[in-house]
């Protein structure tokens, strides 16, 4: 067979691998594409034609000279570079193939093109709840550069269109999609969209749209879907309102931890009704849940979810987009969707959501008017309340993350204003920030790379130590265990009820920091007999902190981020617990936490069984 024809049947038969979200769900792929099942669940379809060759073909001395490429032809003197560690290939879709396009890649025209030209619409049909022209002309609110732009579809205002600095938000190229051109804030429909029933979801219609916004000198602001300025409640989609009052009354909670007002349980859902994005992270986030611990539909979270990233990544190159705290609200949502698929140790996967940072840093460093948000009719420090809620949020998420990969917290994510003097009275939740912020100098001391000698090491050890049984010897009467009940079915744990989930969590982080400092004690000598005591005793200090974190979060079990922070304690220490059935206990807590929460721990359960 001639070289060109073995080429052929080469592209023929790798045009027939199954699309990557059929591969990833582990179902039949009928290798068309767009396949039926991508289509059906109108999600996009991508293949991996792009195959990495890892090392130098073989080459026949017969066929050497008339080899018509020299790409694996090399100098006697070629410089290698040394690898440090592993490395991870990245299938990046449409584009990479475009730049790196080879004869062996298929050529498909106008119909990629046409494909990334369409965008999923909203099936919502706006109420009639709006906010009348003159009452929104009477905020005092400083609107910015908005606010000239927002009644006049026709006015081009210029935005700065360098996007370098918001690249770790944006998802792989193979998943961009145009943002639709709306031409005015308000998206009417002519006529209402039939509604599905309860138990099934039909794919969203699309429509054409206009240039991506990147790609426009001038892009107006109604180009970029950020706002309506009339409410799309009532919600005509059931499944959408189905998926918003699991997010109410049981999502929001995993937020609001420490948060008196409750901001992502009263004060994200109107303001979603406004803004699109936070809509659909919130629907994206509930139906990810709601897939994970019933039959519910995993498509439709992957279809929010992808909706939601292109209104995010349209943005970013408006001028203060980073200080928009709907935008920092979705962003917060979205990084719980990516940790609840995490392993609970390991690497962090943080991929697009890294640019979660860039909010975070931008929160913390300015405390001005946030960006107007039309519809909206409160005064600005209410406003500004859920961009500081966002941003605790954000600390927490860092501080859990970084707890799971053991690294140190990245500084964009500190919380200066929090008072850590523990002689001053506060509120539950600022406690519990106490210890949080005290549990990163603790991260920094046991996975940083700062240089300090034994005496140095001690001395901090100490310091750290202390600070963290003032904070428990000093903390507030409603930390006080509620009922400790220790006659229940499991033996290694009792049952600990507590006042407030923020009580819990200060309190299930004191436990996590002390099996850390414990993990990380200077003072373990090198040898002798003294050694072997020193490690007993401090299995059993450890061991006693993992089942005090098991007992907190089984004696409040409504609460999901109780249960992932006790699978964490257990990930981090449960290869200390040597008796059989002290490990079925450990990994029965580990499966109903995954039962219960829809928080992946299949990591923790390999790790448990493995050790």
């Amino acid at each position: 067979m001639s070289p060109s024809g073995s080429r052929k049947v080469s592209k023929t038969r790798r045009s027939q691998k199954s699309c990557t979200n059929c591969r990833l769900r582990h179902v039949k792929c009928d290798n068309t594409r767009p396949c039926n099942r991508c289509a059906r669940n109108g999600v996009e379809c991508l293949s991996e034609w792009i195959r990495f060759k890892h090392q130098p073909p073989k080459i026949r001395l017969s066929t050497a000279a008339n080899a018509t490429s020299n790409e694996y032809k090399f100098s006697d003197d070629q410089t290698w570079c040394s690898l440090d560690g592993e490395l991870e290939f990245v299938d990046e879709g449409k584009n990479l193939q475009s730049i790196y396009q080879t004869e062996d890649a298929p050529d498909e025209g106008g119909e990629s093109s046409q494909e990334d030209s369409e965008q999923v619409t909203p099936s919502r049909e706006i109420g009639h709840h709006g906010t009348p022209d003159h009452q929104l002309n009477s905020l005092t609110l400083d609107a910015g550069p908005y606010l000239s732009s927002y009644h006049d579809s026709t006015s081009e205002t210029s935005w700065p269109t360098d996007l370098s600095n918001t690249r770790l938000l944006e998802r792989p190229p193979s998943q961009q999609h145009d943002s639709p051109a709306s031409g005015s804030a308000v998206h009417s429909l002519g006529e209402a969209l039939p509604l599905p029933p309860i138990d099934s979801f039909s794919p969203l219609p699309t429509q054409e749209v206009g240039a991506h916004c990147s790609e426009a000198n001038h892009p107006t602001f109604t180009e970029i879907p950020v706002y309506h300025d009339i409410s799309v409640w009532p919600l005509k989609d059931p499944t959408e309102a189905k998926l918003m009052r699991y997010f109410i009354e049981k999502i929001a909670r995993r937020f609001d931890l420490c948060d008196p007002e409750r901001h992502f349980a009263l004060v994200v859902p109107w303001r979603a009704a406004f803004c699109p994005p936070l809509l659909d992270a919130a629907l994206a986030l509930s139906a990810r849940c709601l897939s994970r611990t019933t039959d519910f539909d995993s498509y439709i979270s992957n279809r929010y979810y992808q909706r939601c990233l292109n209104a995010l990544i349209s943005t970013l190159g408006i001028a203060d987009a980073l200080k928009n705290q709907d935008l920092f609200a979705a962003v917060v949502l979205l990084r719980t969707l990516e940790e609840i698929d995490g392993p609970l140790s390991g690497a962090d996967s943080q991929s697009h959501l890294l640019g979660g940072h860039l909010f975070a840093s931008a929160s913390a460093s300015e405390h001005s008017s946030i960006l107007w948000s039309p519809g909206v009719l409160r005064e600005p420090d209410r406003l500004t309340s859920l961009r500081r809620a966002a941003l605790i949020v954000a600390f927490r998420q860092e501080v859990y993350m970084a707890f799971a990969c053991q690294r140190p917290v990245l500084p964009a994510f500190y919380l200066p204003e929090i008072d850590r003097c523990l002689d001053n009275p506060t509120d539950d939740g600022t406690w519990t920030n106490r210890i949080l912020l005290h549990l990163v100098d603790a991260l920094k001391f046991c996975f940083g790379d700062e240089p300090m000698n034994p005496d140095q090491a001690m001395e901090k050890h100490n310091d750290l130590l202390k600070y963290a049984e003032e904070w428990y010897a000093k903390k507030p009467p409603s930390f006080n265990a509620l009922f400790l009940d220790e006659n229940t079915d499991r033996r290694i744990a009792p049952d600990i009820w507590i006042l407030s989930d923020a009580a819990a969590t200060g309190l299930l982080n004191y436990h996590l920091l002390r099996i850390l400092l414990l993990s990380f004690d200077p003072h373990t000598p090198r040898v002798g007999p003294s050694r072997a005591r020193f490690l007993k005793q401090q299995d059993r200090e450890i061991k006693e902190e993992v089942k005090t974190c098991i007992g907190l979060a089984e004696g409040n079990p409504e609460c999901a981020p109780h249960f992932v922070l006790a699978s964490l304690g257990i990930a981090l220490a449960g290869d200390r617990f040597e008796e059989r059935w002290e490990k079925d206990e450990l990994m029965e807590f580990l499966k109903r936490a995954e039962s219960l929460h829809g928080w992946s721990t299949l990591a923790a359960q390999r790790h448990l069984a493995e050790a």
